[in-house]
């Protein structure tokens, strides 16, 4: 095989890799809906060359690439949830979950009785 036929196939291999790989808008738009965030509020990072982590919204996560080979030879990639650290919806969703009315008294608390008057003692 010549040099120049060579060199072809290595640059048809590295195109075919990049274009075979799920897109940063994608992650983007799984992350905010995962995550309950606009997509503008979240920050990516690489943890290594197929795993990212996404942060935002007093949530992060943990997403996987994951590539399907298909009989053709072509592959189909998306992003995979692999951990999700979520807020307690306390917190999240504190205005949307705090009680309106006072709570009633727990009936398995002791109460104790009001004290006895005394007996009403003639000419006294």
């Amino acid at each position: 095989m010549s040099k120049t036929a060579k060199l072809a196939v290595l640059v048809a291999f590295v195109a075919f890799q990049f274009a075979c790989s799920a897109s940063m808008s994608s992650l983007r738009s799984r992350a905010a809906f995962d995550l309950k965030c606009n997509e503008n509020d979240l920050h990516i990072v690489d943890l290594d060359s197929r795993t990212k982590g996404v942060s935002g919204c007093g949530a992060r996560s943990v997403y996987v690439e994951d590539c399907q080979r298909t009989w053709a030879n072509t592959s189909s990639c998306t992003w995979v949830l692999n951990s999700s650290e979520l807020p307690p919806a306390s917190m999240k969703d504190a205005t949307t979950t705090l009680p309106t009315t006072t709570p009633a008294a727990d009936p398995t608390t002791p109460t104790t009785a009001p004290p006895a008057s005394k007996p009403a003692t003639p000419g006294g």
